[in-house]
């Protein structure tokens, strides 16, 4: 059995920082290495957020994230986060049909390398059914954007005396039910701090003031790798898209002024290695220069019609030894064609290749004056091996 790690953030340590009245930082994470750089900054805890579709995926929204999309970042953040507790969130409709699909679904995040999971809104019956399985479970109030249709829209939540009496009922009867934690998002402070100070599970905000045990983060919001819009509460700590799409753009200017790549980035080889091992090689590139000089100076060029002309020609050589008979001419066509499509395209680059080799030599053979002149064996050797 494997040994615990004994750095890893556990569901003890972050009871006891709400007791000694430590915050707890929460930020999100969809892959592996922003799990890695989170685990690293010394974050407790990482959510692998349903926020996904529209940091991520390129939705409008969080309800078009299944499972799968989950599922694939869970996995990936679990494998860079070898310190912080990680959360995984149940999507739109994973958790909403039955008890037996919220606990499926919340064991399928525990086998993808998760420590618990989150359930949006007061789903008491479907949290306890998940908890009674063994799966701790973060229950998420306040502004919960699976049901902003219902709430009006993304609106903030909890802004009068009986929102907040609400919302503190619902998170009681939650932490009855079996919760792990509680996230409030989207409410001000002094509603928050209130459900916080009367529920003994540790309790986090986003968007919900100071007065929480901890605080979570988007981080495409925090590094500013979002640009949909800007939360009032969110607070850029870098502008990492703006880096980036500049470090991108140098990147294309720099390999089409032919500034990368240059000497720094190339591999070397020993120049005797060279003269020992690749002098057929050097033969053959100076050969491919050439005749790419060539092709670009004569403007040569391979039509479609000649390459199967010459396949043509092939088969027809190829049949000539048993008689080329009528009915074979008229099938012609349809066995060049059969073979320039077989071999994944092989067979027509290889004509194409030997069509194009041919209007190379002749158009070398146009440009010189060639001479014969009858030589020895040995005087031919000579020639040859130079």
């Amino acid at each position: 059995m494997p040994a615990d790690n004994k750095d890893k953030v556990t569901i003890l340590k972050l009871r006891k920082q709400k007791q000694n009245k430590v915050k707890t930082v929460g930020v999100t994470a969809y892959d592996y290495p922003q799990a890695l750089m989170a685990d690293n900054a010394g974050v407790d805890w990482i959510l692998v957020g349903d926020s996904l579709g529209m940091t991520t995926l390129g939705y409008k929204s969080t309800i078009p994230v299944t499972m799968d999309d989950m599922l694939r970042s869970a996995r990936a953040v679990a494998r860079g986060a070898n310190r912080a507790f990680t959360v995984g969130d149940l999507p739109y409709m994973s958790y909403q049909v039955s008890n037996e699909e919220a606990v499926r679904n919340a064991g399928d995040f525990i086998q993808a390398g998760m420590d618990a999971v989150k359930v949006e809104g007061c789903m008491v019956e479907r949290v306890k059914a998940i908890c009674d399985a063994g799966i701790m479970v973060m229950s998420h109030l306040g502004l919960t954007p699976h049901t902003r249709a219902k709430l009006g829209g993304y609106r903030v939540q909890g802004k009068t005396a009986d929102q907040a009496k609400v919302i503190l009922d619902q998170a009681l009867s939650l932490q009855d039910a079996g919760c792990t934690f509680l996230l409030l998002e989207g409410m001000p402070r002094e509603s928050a701090e209130m459900i916080a100070n009367n529920l003994e599970i540790p309790v986090y905000g986003i968007g919900a003031g100071d007065k929480v045990d901890g605080q979570l983060v988007i981080m495409h919001d925090l590094v500013g790798l979002f640009w949909e819009f800007k939360s009032k509460f969110v607070k850029r700590y870098c502008e990492a898209g703006q880096m980036i799409q500049s470090a991108l753009t140098d990147y294309v200017n720099e390999v089409r002024d032919l500034k990368f790549p240059s000497d720094e980035n190339f591999y070397e080889i020993k120049e005797e290695e060279l003269e020992k091992n690749f002098s057929d090689y050097i033969d053959d590139l100076k050969w491919t220069l050439i005749t790419q000089r060539i092709e670009s100076d004569h403007k040569l060029k391979v039509e479609n019609d000649e390459v199967i002309s010459t396949a043509k020609n092939m088969i027809r050589s190829q049949f000539a030894a048993y008689g080329m008979s009528e009915e074979l001419e008229k099938q012609l066509d349809s066995y060049a064609q059969n073979y320039l499509t077989s071999n994944n395209g092989e067979n027509y680059m290889q004509i194409y290749n030997a069509v194009k080799t041919e209007k190379i030599i002749e158009t070398i053979r146009n440009q010189m004056d060639i001479t014969y002149k009858k030589v020895k064996p040995d005087e031919f050797s000579k020639i040859v091996a130079n």
